[in-house]
């Protein structure tokens, strides 16, 4: 593994260019959705639920944009971050990870060698299908929870504004 510290200056001109190109992107990324974000704010006609979720897609498209730029100072002035204050940032990753790795423990702690028909729950044998599938329609039923939630507040705040007029 080769760390950014021990770079070169021909490495560390390679990975400013391949930076400029990204940043680059992101910026106008970063352009077009906070227009995109403002219109639907200012503009009346855009407040259907449609809209207004296209406007928490750019809002949150903004931030993930956000994260590219994040390593300027670095990458321009070789300014390196504490790695306790990179770890910070970065906590919400083991969340995803734990997720993501769960499905390979549950096959590899339960794998029984037999000959299977390939579908996405055969790679699972005994309790690990169960398992996964608590695991799998938790997952859902987190995420319709936080659509739902989402749909009630436009909801609600769409009933305030016909109201109001």
């Amino acid at each position: 593994m080769v760390l950014m510290v021990a770079l070169d200056e021909d490495d560390w001109l390679l990975v400013r260019i391949v930076y400029f190109f990204l940043s680059s992107i992101a910026i106008i990324a970063l352009v077009s959705n906070s227009l995109l974000l403002y219109t639907s704010i200012v503009t009346k006609n855009l407040r259907s639920t449609c809209n207004i979720l296209i406007g928490c897609c750019a809002l949150f498209d903004m931030c993930l944009n956000i994260g590219e730029l994040v390593q300027f100072p670095q990458v321009l002035f070789q300014f390196y971050i504490d790695s306790y204050v990179c770890s910070a940032i970065q906590v919400h990753l083991t969340g995803i990870a734990i997720y993501c790795s769960y499905t390979p423990y549950l096959m590899y702690k339960y794998f029984i060698h037999q000959p299977v028909i390939c579908t996405v729950t055969s790679v699972f044998h005994g309790d690990a299908a169960q398992l996964w599938s608590y695991a799998v329609n938790s997952a859902n039923l987190l995420s319709l929870i936080v659509y739902i939630l989402g749909w009630l507040a436009i909801r609600r705040s769409q009933t305030g504004e016909s109201e109001r007029e």
